[in-house]
């Protein structure tokens, strides 16, 4: 073939001016078990400028990104991602960099006093003992931060049959995990 002759072509095209939408991220990831995910997963840009071929206000909320998907992670990952094409539409950018920070744990120790929950009034809870050591792992740039633990022992959980008690571990962030008490 040497020379081609259309009769037509056909361009989609956009006159109008372009929406800002924001991005939503698509994602199934989880750290090994010496690692946790440190912080919120993240995106290049927070939105995406979408033109339309009817130069309309598009009928969805967000631009969702394709799934990004990794398991057993032990260090931050960046990954380019495609954002998910929808019919009649074109993004600015199409594609975006994802931002997935893992961070290594560390263990540590404290010693905490063993409150109560659920005490009715005119009773008292004595425990002993009174203070317990709490092992735990934590992210890297917490290691040096006070930990936010609260053990506590529910009045409603105790037996009459048992002069044990299940201590709760409260207030602990994702971040952090409780290994013994």
């Amino acid at each position: 073939v040497l020379v081609v002759n259309p009769d037509s072509l056909r361009v989609n095209y956009a006159s109008g001016y372009g929406f800002k939408l924001p991005i939503r991220i698509n994602h199934k990831v989880s750290a090994s078990s010496g690692s946790v995910i440190s912080g919120d997963i993240t995106a290049s840009v927070d939105s995406v400028t979408v033109y339309t071929i009817s130069g309309k206000q598009p009928d969805v909320e967000f631009i969702e990104t394709e799934s990004v998907e990794c398991v057993n992670l032990t260090d931050t990952v960046r990954r380019r991602v495609d954002l998910k094409a929808m019919p009649g539409m074109r993004m600015i950018p199409d594609k975006i960099d994802v931002t997935i920070p893992v961070e290594h744990l560390v263990s540590g120790k404290k010693k905490i006093s063993v409150g109560t929950e659920n005490v009715p009034v005119g009773m008292a809870l004595k425990m002993y003992p009174a203070i317990i050591e709490v092992s735990y792992l934590s992210p890297m740039r917490l290691s040096n931060v006070d930990v936010p633990i609260k053990a506590v022992v529910d009045y409603l959980s105790l037996s009459p049959d048992s002069r044990n008690a299940k201590v709760n571990v409260k207030s602990l962030t994702k971040e952090f995990k409780v290994v013994s008490v």
